[in-house]
């Protein structure tokens, strides 16, 4: 397929990398694709290509980033969407691409995040669009019915406040923050239900703080593999807390300690050995560790991924390993895009899914812990950014689990119950779950 460009602005877009399938046109006549990069939304009598005119959009305003753009978003939710318009003839569709977070991001951090977000928003469109097809890309897109605002609407009181966002994080470049205080929530897990009023918090010593919690149910026990984080040593390690019926911690012993940071324990059972993948994005890998002694000991079997994923967490289904794990973007965030691997064994060779990223969304891309079954079907807790890191668990049931499509919804959003004020991890392990509260 063949991309023309048109429009005054069309510098941003040249950076764009191609991805297969497509090449740029010559001329516009004989373009399938006329990307339109001018300044407002393009005029109805625009030129389109043999599969339409397509532009992009940032929170329902054309995409000429703008300080006032980038302003706005972090003067409401900190939030930015971009969706794809394309118009064929007079009928228009839309596809949401992306929703990526700004909160927290200094003024210079958030522009260079949006400018960033918007490229990668129109590679990952021409990559999608290729693998379905124009035709069937086009079927499968909303009738663009939402009303498109001018982008030059002054909004003085969203500039100021999302000016005053961006100003306030500057004292963090100079002052250290209080460390984030993560301990446990232990909770009874009956009907689909956290039975928020019966949950009891597992406090850790005041020098540290306990997360990403794996719950496992063994020979009659409740052990939980945590990241475990002294303040002093600046890198997590991973901890083993053993459990009462009372739900209290009754022994605790550090399992394994690397030279580079470890977090997020997945620890499941398979092949009549136990395993574990910890987070170590530090070290530039995805590793695989056997148990020699189960729970204390722990040995590198092997290497699954190299590069910069972030919460790997393994699962077998349909005759076959999968690896869901958050990557490292362009603009320093794990927190938006969503990958997934596939193996015949869990040994590998690994091979990403043909849609990848699957996500591309700071509300559902990151992984909170393992998958589980319930009535039958699949779910994935995935961790909600959208207000500040880690703030809640979403619940994503699975829709359509192949090598070639994945597709899931949001079951149900958990919020922090009082007094925590976020939450980032989720583990079932029969009638109790396990979770982290800051």
């Amino acid at each position: 397929m063949r991309l023309w460009l048109c429009g005054s602005r069309r510098c941003w877009a040249r950076g764009v990398q191609l991805p297969e399938g497509w090449e740029w046109a010559t001329d516009a006549e004989t373009a399938d694709v006329i990307f339109y990069c001018g300044k407002g939304t393009p005029p109805p009598d625009a030129p389109q290509g043999g599969a339409g005119l397509w532009w992009l959009e940032v929170n329902e305003a054309p995409s000429g980033v703008s300080w006032q753009q980038v302003l706005e978003a972090l003067g409401s939710d900190g939030l930015v969407k971009f969706t794809l318009r394309m118009r064929r003839g007079k009928e228009e569709r839309q596809r949401l691409l992306a929703v990526s977070g700004l909160r927290n991001r200094s003024l210079p951090n958030a522009w260079r995040v949006y400018r960033w977000k918007r490229r990668r928003a129109l590679e990952v469109a021409l990559k999608w669009a290729a693998q379905a097809g124009t035709e069937a890309w086009w079927a499968q897109a909303q009738p663009g019915s939402s009303p498109i605002r001018t982008a030059a609407r002054p909004r003085p009181a969203l500039w100021l406040k999302g000016l005053h966002q961006a100003l306030a994080t500057a004292p963090r470049r100079l002052f250290a923050s209080p460390p984030l205080h993560w301990q446990l929530i232990l909770a009874p897990w009956r009907n689909g239900q956290v039975l928020w009023q019966e949950m009891q918090r597992i406090t850790p010593p005041a020098d540290r703080f306990w997360a990403d919690p794996c719950l496992v149910e063994w020979k009659g026990e409740r052990l939980v593999f945590v990241e475990e984080k002294v303040y002093a040593q600046g890198k997590g390690r991973i901890a083993l807390l053993r459990l009462d019926a009372e739900g209290r911690v009754i022994e605790h012993t550090v399992v394994l300690e690397r030279p580079f940071h470890l977090s997020y324990p997945l620890v499941f059972e398979a092949e009549g050995e136990w395993w574990m993948v910890p987070e170590s994005a530090q070290a530039g890998r995805v590793d695989l560790y056997r148990a020699l002694d189960f729970p204390y000991h722990w040995r590198c079997e092997r290497t699954l991924l190299e590069g910069d994923f972030v919460d790997a967490t393994p699962v077998q289904f349909n005759g076959r390993w999968w690896l869901f794990c958050a990557r490292r973007d362009g603009s320093g965030a794990a927190l938006e895009e969503l990958w997934l691997f596939s193996a015949e064994q869990l040994n590998g060779p690994w091979r990403p899914h043909r849609a990848n990223p699957l996500w591309m969304d700071i509300r559902q891309a990151r992984p909170a812990g393992r998958l589980f079954r319930w009535n039958g079907e699949w779910i994935r807790p995935a961790q909600d950014s959208a207000l500040r890191y880690g703030h809640a668990v979403r619940l994503q049931r699975v829709l359509e689990w192949t090598e070639e499509v994945y597709r899931e919804e949001t079951r149900e959003v958990l919020l922090p119950a009082p007094p925590f004020q976020a939450m980032h991890t989720f583990s079932v392990a029969g009638e109790w779950v396990m979770l982290d509260g800051c």
